[in-house]
């Protein structure tokens, strides 16, 4: 696998490449949103809608903001090894916190291996409060991993917690 293009930690990135910096390849719609079969209110020839337009196509469900960190091995897995432990009893701190919504390792494509990538799923109030605790973590504070943050809006989706009471178990489905 190359890594070559993970050499950098988070914080050695320049101001174009670093986390939440605006791509200035990407382009925005603009101009009126016409109804089309798909009932959503999208041209369908739109590169991208704006966040006012996904909340209005999505009224009346969840709509609840979280941020997605994808974190990446810099230099392989050995670094990542070596800072394992730190790394899950921050989770586990965060976790506690009210902070980790999930978390957890990332296999290979053939669900057979794991080479130290992980994802994990966070409350936060703003972009740059959901970097500082992605940047927190012992695994990105020592260069093992780099992480990338993106803004999730949540609306569909179910979680099933179903609980026996004669057994008092509870079992995620």
């Amino acid at each position: 696998m190359d890594l070559s293009r993970h050499n950098r930690s988070c914080r050695d990135r320049s101001p174009e490449t670093r986390i939440g910096a605006p791509n200035p390849t990407r382009q925005r719609a603009t101009g009126d949103i016409k109804s089309n079969s798909n009932g959503m209110g999208f041209k369908m020839t739109q590169p991208s809608v704006t966040r006012e337009q996904v909340l209005e196509a999505s009224k009346g469900m969840l709509q609840k903001q979280v941020y997605a960190v994808s974190s990446t091995p810099t230099n392989g897995i050995g670094p990542v090894l070596e800072h394992l432990e730190a790394h899950l009893k921050h989770q586990v701190a965060i976790e506690k916190s009210g902070v980790l919504i999930a978390a957890g390792p990332q296999w290979t494509d053939d669900e057979n291996f794991w080479e130290g990538d992980g994802l994990f799923v966070i409350r936060a109030e703003s972009m740059a409060e959901a970097s500082a605790i992605a940047a927190s973590d012992p695994m990105h504070m020592a260069g093992a991993r780099t992480f990338t943050v993106r803004p999730w809006l949540i609306n569909e989706g179910s979680l099933v917690l179903r609980l026996s009471f004669s057994s008092g178990q509870m079992t995620l489905e």
